[in-house]
C-alpha cells in the first residue's frame, strides 16, 4: 500500500506522514491532487521528509470544463494546520495564497531549499521559518492572503529589528519573536491592532517602556531570560495588559503594576523575595 491509499479515509482528520522519507506527496497522474477526498482533514503533517515540491493538491490551478483556470478554494476547507518543517522546497508557488482563506497555522522552519533557488542570495541562518522567508523571499503579494493566518512564529532567526512587511498582516493576534537579538520591543507592534500575545522570550531587552503603551489589544506579554531592569509606570494604565512574564531578568524591584507577573529568578530584594512567584 501507497501514500495514495490514505485518500480513500475520507473520514480522515490529523495525517501524519512526518519522518518517511518521502520525495512527493499527493498522488502521481491523474491521481495529483487525490488528498481534495479527504475533506475532513483538519491537521497535516509532512515535516522531516524529502519533498522538493509543495504537495499539488495545496497549490495547484485546475483547468474546468468551460477552459477557465480556477483555484480550488473549498476543497480543503477544514484544514487548519499544515507544517512543512525541514524538507528540501525549492520554492512556494504564488498560488499558494488561497490556501490561507482556512488555515491558520503553517510551520515551514527549514522547509525551504533557498540556496538552490537564490544562491547568491545571504542568510543569517539557513533554519529559516515561515515568518522570514516570507519576508525575504516571497513579497507582499502572498502576504496579503494569509488573513486566516493569526498566529506567527519567528523563532531563532537573528532578528535585531522587525521587517516592515509584518505590519502588512493587521490581522495578526499571537507573535513570537523568542531567541532573537531585539534589543528593545518594537513600537510599530502597535499598528497590529488585533495582537493580544507577544512573545519575546531570550532576547537582549533591558527595558519594558512606553511603546508597550501603544499595544492597545495586548494582554499576555513574555519577556523572560532577557535583561530587563526597569519596567516604564506607564503600564499601571495600559487599558489591557493582564499578564506580565518577566522571570529571569536583572529586576531589583518588583514592578508597581496592579496585573498578574511572574518574576521568578531576578535578584529581588530580600523583602520583594515572594512577589509575583
Amino acid at each position: 500500500a501507497g501514500v495514495s491509499d490514505l485518500f480513500c479515509c475520507t473520514s480522515l482528520r490529523v495525517l501524519d506522514l512526518h519522518a518517511n522519507k518521502l520525495l512527493w506527496f499527493g498522488g502521481k497522474g491523474a491521481s495529483l491532487t487525490g488528498l481534495w477526498k479527504l475533506g475532513h482533514l483538519s491537521e497535516l503533517r509532512l515535516d522531516r521528509n524529502e519533498l522538493q515540491h509543495v504537495p499539488t493538491a495545496l497549490s495547484a490551478l485546475v483547468i474546468d470544463q468551460s477552459g477557465t483556470t480556477n483555484l480550488q478554494v473549498n476543497r480543503l476547507a477544514k484544514l487548519r494546520k499544515l507544517n512543512l518543517e525541514f524538507n528540501k522546497i525549492k520554492e512556494l508557488p504564488s498560488q499558494l495564497g488561497w490556501l490561507f482563506n482556512s488555515v491558520h497555522t503553517i510551520s515551514l522552519r527549514d522547509a525551504l531549499d533557498v540556496h538552490s533557488k537564490y544562491p547568491n542570495a545571504s542568510f543569517r541562518q539557513q533554519h529559516l521559518s515561515l515568518f522570514p522567508s516570507l519576508m525575504r523571499l516571497e513579497g507582499k503579494e502572498l502576504l496579503r492572503e494569509l488573513r486566516c493566518l493569526s498566529w506567527f512564529r519567528a523563532v531563532s532567526q537573528g532578528l535585531h529589528s522587525l521587517p516592515p512587511q509584518t505590519l502588512d498582516m493587521p490581522w495578526l493576534q499571537v507573535l513570537n519573536l523568542d531567541d532573537n537579538l531585539f534589543e528593545e520591543i518594537p513600537g510599530q507592534l502597535a499598528h497590529l491592532p488585533m495582537l493580544w500575545r507577544l512573545e519575546m522570550t531570550k532576547n537582549k531587552i533591558r527595558r519594558v517602556g512606553e511603546e508597550v503603551q501603544g499595544m492597545k489589544s495586548l494582554r499576555e506579554l513574555f519577556l523572560d531570560y532577557n535583561l530587563v531592569d526597569q519596567v516604564a509606570a506607564s503600564l499601571y494604565s495600559h487599558p489591557s495588559l493582564a499578564y506580565l512574564s518577566l522571570r529571569y531578568n536583572l529586576l531589583s524591584q518588583a514592578p508597581l503594576l496592579s496585573l498578574s507577573l511572574s518574576l521568578e529568578g531576578n535578584p529581588l530584594d530580600s523583602s520583594q523575595q515572594n512577589f509575583g512567584s
